[in-house]
């Protein structure tokens, strides 16, 4: 069959029509994968990505783990994931307005926290308590809110029945162990409180680490004796502190009979563990494989401060503003503490903005705003900010770091005290004895602070070195929660080996013997050939010597 020939000239502007449809095509559909591009973030932000379980530890109300939490999950919910909660529902931070804001789900459980406990005053006794009282403290709490969760079966058996993806527990929960042995998923064991004593995973070497957070040693200015508190420390944490700390947990999960074979020492061996530091400021020290370090994940854009501080903090002038806090939980310090504070800062041309939750000191000065609550991440950015005065709670330590803050430290509990040497080191914090702080040595040391520029210049550089990261660290945590959804686990970084080793093989002390046994083998050995060789000669020179008969005639 033959097609009709079409004329040259009309041929001609069909191929022109042709082409210009094919070009107008060619253009549309380029719009439309630009227009796909520049929204794949927001579909990325609405698409499910899995489930995952956070389990904190929470006791005492509103403290700066549970603040770590939330903040981590809307960064999780930002990125697609479906973020379900456990917790006690006795805990004051179960009552929050915005945990059903922030959370797919909350799961309460009947727990034993008091509300009727004066937090202030308990997180200030923690400055008198040695480090293994406060392990008792702080197991008989754990070991409380544990209780409550494992004596209600139907809960965890809810929690299986979730399927989540991945569980996200708190370093030093210990029922978080239990549990995630219990659900059999990818774990990930994160720490806000930095490196916390454990054999297994950050190992503390006595020579040079301080094993206690409450320990105000400094490595490499430990002298002789120094060394031998701290390695008696470490001797005492292995035989007390790890039995107590650990074996109460066991015998709570076979009183229950979860899991009961298990041990809880070996829970987190192929979970990853997220320690929220950084070696700009922190010590070095021998990390597992599935250890990473992780900062800086909260530090967004400042955002506009309330118009009361706004208004007060802008109106400073050139001499700028002292930000005072104490934390998470310590919103308020004995009454004869807070009028000395509030005498001595009222003595500064600087306007102070200072957290003092529920009654106000009558001697606070007319340069001071005391408030109940503050922005302090937003006021530490605040260009007006001239010095930070702080307990050093991890947070807090780094918030000023990152912010290029000088400090004036009065560590009171926990870890506060490695974080202000860790600080003072730095050269850009004064460290302050809390308990026995007057007015003329914390006057004396926010003078000192403010008018030296040596620490300002210090905390500038401390800055430029925790901000000059290789990848953004929001994107760094993500990375490492979706490879641990990816790839089942990090089973394959698991090094379980200082946890089998005990501490006569770890150290080669079995090795140390053998080798003082063979010298002492070889010593004797030499000793009696020497010996034996020198009777011989002895006896040699005292036998008769034979007479010559040639000479006798």
């Amino acid at each position: 069959m033959q097609w009709p020939m079409m004329p040259r000239a009309r041929l001609g502007s069909v191929a022109v029509k042709c082409t210009t449809a094919t070009v107008g095509l060619l253009l549309m559909a380029a719009v439309t994968v630009m227009a796909t591009a520049d929204q794949e973030p927001t579909q990325t932000a609405t698409t499910s990505r899995g489930k995952i379980l956070m389990y904190p530890y929470v006791s005492l109300g509103k403290n700066s783990h549970i603040v770590n939490f939330v903040r981590l999950a809307k960064i999780l919910r930002s990125r697609g994931y479906h973020v379900h909660l456990l917790i006690g529902a006795d805990a004051d931070a179960g009552s929050w307005d915005e945990l059903d804001q922030i959370f797919d789900v909350v799961h309460l459980y009947p727990s034993a926290n008091r509300s009727d406990i004066d937090i202030a005053k308990v997180t200030l006794e923690w400055s008198s308590m040695s480090s293994y009282q406060f392990v008792l403290w702080i197991t008989d709490n754990l070991l409380s809110q544990c209780e409550a969760l494992l004596s209600r079966p139907s809960l965890l058996v809810d929690m299986q029945r979730e399927r989540y993806d991945l569980l996200f527990t708190d370093f030093v929960n210990n029922c978080g162990r239990i549990v995630s042995d219990y659900l059999n998923i990818p774990t990930i064991a994160y720490s806000p409180a930095g490196f916390i004593s454990d054999k297994a995973l950050f190992p503390d070497l006595p020579s040079f680490i301080p094993v206690s957070p409450m320990s105000q040693l400094e490595p490499g200015k430990m002298t002789f004796s120094k060394r031998i508190e701290n390695t008696l420390e470490y001797v005492a944490m292995n035989l007390f502190w790890f039995p107590q700390w650990f074996g109460t947990f066991q015998s709570l999960r076979e009183k229950y009979q979860i899991n009961a074979s298990l041990d809880v020492r070996m829970s987190f061996l192929s979970a990853l563990v997220l320690v929220r530091s950084d070696f700009v400021l922190d010590y070095p020290r021998p990390v597992m494989p599935n250890v990473v370090t992780i900062e800086g994940v909260f530090f967004d854009d400042p955002k506009p401060l309330p118009h009361d501080i706004a208004t007060f903090v802008d109106g400073a002038g050139s001499d700028g503003i002292i930000v005072v806090c104490f934390g998470t939980m310590i919103g308020h310090l004995d009454r004869r503490r807070n009028e000395m504070y509030a005498r001595v800062l009222a003595r500064f041309p600087q306007r102070v903005v200072w957290r003092v939750a529920g009654m106000k000191p009558a001697s606070l000065g007319n340069n001071t705003l005391a408030v109940d609550w503050l922005p302090q991440n937003d006021l530490l950015r605040h260009a007006n900010t001239r010095l930070f005065v702080s307990h050093c709670g991890l947070s807090s330590t780094m918030e000023a770091a990152h912010n290029a803050v000088p400090v004036v430290a009065m560590p009171m509990c926990t870890d506060g005290f490695q974080n202000a040497l860790k600080l003072t080191r730095a050269g850009m914090a004064f460290s302050l004895d809390f308990k026995t702080l007057t007015e003329d040595s914390l006057e004396s040391a926010i003078w000192e602070v403010l008018n030296d520029q040596r620490y300002k210049r210090n905390a500038i550089r401390v800055a430029a070195l925790l901000n000059d990261t290789l990848v953004p660290p929001r994107d760094k945590f993500l990375y490492y929660v979706d490879y641990v959804i990816r790839h089942g686990g990090v089973a394959h970084w698991q090094a379980d080996v200082l946890q089998t080793m005990n501490n006569w093989q770890l150290f080669n002390f079995d090795m140390a013997a053998l080798g003082l046994i063979v010298l002492m083998i070889a010593l004797f050995i030499a000793g009696g050939v020497f010996w034996l060789s020198i009777k011989f000669m002895w006896q040699c020179w005292l036998a008769p010597k034979p007479i010559n008969k040639e000479h006798a005639h």
